[in-house]
């Protein structure tokens, strides 16, 4: 039996690497380019519009504050008058219906903004 040997320094043995042409790698990073501009000013958009809500249900609920303690006030000085204290419940469940929404949507913001930020650092 006679052993064979083989030259591992031949080309054939040697290695392949693949390499990507110019144009190809450029087209993907304009299209990765593209597209991460593309998300990055629809998300924008959706936190501007989440803002924009998130301050109106602020200033809702601060207007409703303020009429609650003005009501409580007028409660306080008059002792029980009915006519009082159906309105003063009355905003009391409005109050809380909106401080129940303005957490709801506050939280569901800060969900947005996160899932951008995991989505940006992902990429």
């Amino acid at each position: 039996m006679m052993m064979q040997q083989v030259n591992f320094y031949q080309t054939q043995f040697r290695p392949q690497q693949i390499v990507l042409p110019v144009p190809k790698v450029i087209m993907v990073t304009v299209f990765t380019i593209v597209t991460l501009l593309v998300f990055s000013v629809y998300f924008s958009q959706k936190i501007t519009a989440q803002t924009t809500i998130i301050s109106q249900q602020q200033h809702r609920v601060n207007a409703s504050q303020n009429q609650l303690a003005e009501l409580q006030q007028q409660l306080a000085n008059l002792g029980s008058d009915q006519l009082l204290i159906a309105q003063y419940t009355v905003l009391q469940q409005q109050l809380n219906t909106q401080k129940s929404l303005y957490t709801q949507t506050s939280s569901k913001c800060r969900f947005e903004l996160l899932k951008i930020i995991v989505d940006c650092t992902s990429k």
